[in-house]
Order: C-alpha cells, then structure tokens, then sequence
C-alpha cells in the first residue's frame, strides 16, 4: 500500500481525450442530466481514486477483457478504457438521464460501449464470465448498503482470474471534524446541515476481512488522502 502524492496521480492517468465543453453541456441538458456530470467528465483526470483505480486494471487486463462497471454514471470510465484500445465495455446505472449521457458520449467519441438502465444494487442485468469489474465513487454514499453483499451479488459473474477495482472512504474520516455532516453544509448552523453524504467508512482491515471471506484476493491498495481520505484497491478472484 502507498500514498498516491499530488504530483504522481495525473502522470499516472492523464486525460485520454478532449471533449469541447460546448458539445459536453449540450448532451447534458439534451439528456437532462445532472449538472455534476460536467465535473466528473471535464475533470476526471483531477480524481485521482478513480484514475489510478482504471490504471491499474488496464494495466492488469488484455485488451479484448470484458468489463463492466456497476454504478457507471456517464460511462466515463469505460470510455476512457475505449480510448486505450479495450472494446468490450459494459456498464449500468440507476439514472436513465446518465444512462442517455452516456450514449451521447459514446456515439460522439466513436467509443464502444454498452449502457443501460438498472439497480446496481439487485441488478437484473449483468453480463457473465467478466474480466474486470468496476465500482467507484458510488457504494459509500448509499445509506443501509455493505460491501460484502455488493461482493456477493457480482462474484458470480466473475471469470476465473477477473480483476475488481473499487475506492471506499476509511473509517479514519470518523475522527475529522464534521465529519457526520454534509461536506458542502459545513458553513451553515448545525441545525441547517445534512447528513453525511459518506455513510459507508471502512478500515483497512475491515475491507481486506471482508474481501477474503468472499474467496477474493487482494492484489494492490493505495490511500488517496484529502478532506475525505479514500483507499483504492485491486482484487483478484482466487481460482485455487
């Protein structure tokens, strides 16, 4: 494990591609998506959990890989993994307006992908034997969820040697101040904030405990320290 530092990370996972921001803004109020994916999409390269995270199974999986991301937004990361030759990309998500983003910047890229409409929590589709799996900045902020379910559901889909990649917040943030309430609420009255947007925290040892139950190895891991520290981890499905 090590601590990805601010210099490192963008060397790692530089964008990709281009995508003018007029064309961007159009798909997404053609979709009627929510205004974050603008964010999320011009600025992929400045989150480094999920670009070491897409590194590293690129780097781990042959090109012809079958992969599929649950909780998948816009599909940017697939597209991306589009960008560097892998062309068996699939991926869902609850949002049927990101669902459509996601096609418009497929179609626009000249990208494979395949996106649809589901619950990545009791999916009704996913595709069988995958390669790789994905699931990043999503689970931890769903209130009532745990890891080791969402591992039990997509196991079974899994190729022998298939790769997962997921962040999750560390149990450390229970100890930054504020920590129980909304990041963007921190300036107002108590009485005004929300919850956490961050319910789901997790140690390291509780991840690798849970990982290993489910006959899944931990292969790679790396802290992404900030005002909400995260951990990146690659796991690998145990064939013996």
């Amino acid at each position: 494990m090590f601590s990805l530092m601010e210099n490192l990370w963008p060397r790692l996972c530089p964008p990709a591609y281009t995508l003018k921001i007029e064309a961007l803004e159009s798909y997404i109020n053609m979709s009627k998506a929510e205004e974050w994916h603008l964010y999320a999409i011009r600025c992929r390269h400045q989150r480094p959990h999920v670009c070491v995270a897409c590194a590293w199974l690129a780097k781990s999986l042959g090109r012809g890989a079958r992969i599929f991301e649950a909780g998948c937004g816009s599909g940017i990361n697939l597209l991306w993994l589009g960008s560097k030759g892998f062309h068996n990309l699939y991926g869902a998500d609850l949002s049927q307006e990101a669902v459509c983003l996601g096609k418009y910047l497929a179609r626009h890229l000249d990208l494979p992908l395949s996106i649809w409409q589901d619950n990545s929590l009791e999916p009704k589709k996913v595709p069988h034997d995958l390669d790789g799996l994905i699931s990043l900045n999503w689970l931890y902020h769903l209130p009532n969820v745990s890891l080791g379910n969402f591992l039990e559901t997509y196991k079974r889909y899994l190729a022998p040697d298939a790769r997962m990649v997921f962040d999750m917040v560390d149990a450390s943030y229970n100890n930054c101040k504020n920590n129980e309430y909304h990041t963007d609420d921190f300036g107002l009255p108590k009485a005004r904030r929300r919850a956490s947007e961050y319910p789901l925290r997790l140690s390291r040892d509780e991840v690798i405990a849970i990982v290993e139950s489910h006959g899944l190895r931990v292969a790679r891991s790396a802290n992404v320290w900030g005002p909400v520290p995260r951990t990146v981890w690659l796991v690998e499905n145990k064939t013996n």
